[in-house]
């Protein structure tokens, strides 16, 4: 009788470092931009009434994973290829919470560059 793939400890492991790596982003972000971390919460809360009491953290998640406003962060991960392997997975988190903490304002490839540095450092520089 042949296992699924999904029905290893091997392929259970490596899910579990996925989600860890995954939860650890979404809350460095939050810790590293604290003032666009509470008014993208606010200004998402709002629209979204449903998640009043949620963390930002939990908004960013599902954001990201439903590829909201993907028109965004398409084309600021394509203006920013360039960055390191610990980079990369955080561009577009950090551009959603640009995104919902100035709603009036489109964040630049150059914003979320210059975001980045604080967020990796919350991370402790790498994503071990």
């Amino acid at each position: 009788m042949s296992r699924e793939p999904w029905d290893t400890a091997e392929y259970r492991a490596a899910e579990a470092e996925r989600q860890r790596l995954r939860t650890k982003r979404l809350l460095a972000v939050e810790a590293a931009l604290p003032d666009e971390s509470r008014a993208a919460l606010e200004r998402f809360t709002l629209i979204n009434r449903h998640w009043r009491g949620a963390h930002w953290a939990d908004c960013l998640d599902v954001l990201n994973d439903s590829d909201s406003h993907l028109e965004v962060t398409e084309s600021i991960h394509e203006a920013l290829h360039n960055l390191s392997h610990d980079e990369q997975p955080l561009v577009s988190l950090v551009a959603l919470t640009l995104l919902y903490a100035h709603p009036h304002t489109i964040p630049s490839p150059q914003d979320v560059r210059d975001a980045l540095p604080a967020v990796l450092a919350a991370l402790g520089g790498t994503d071990d």
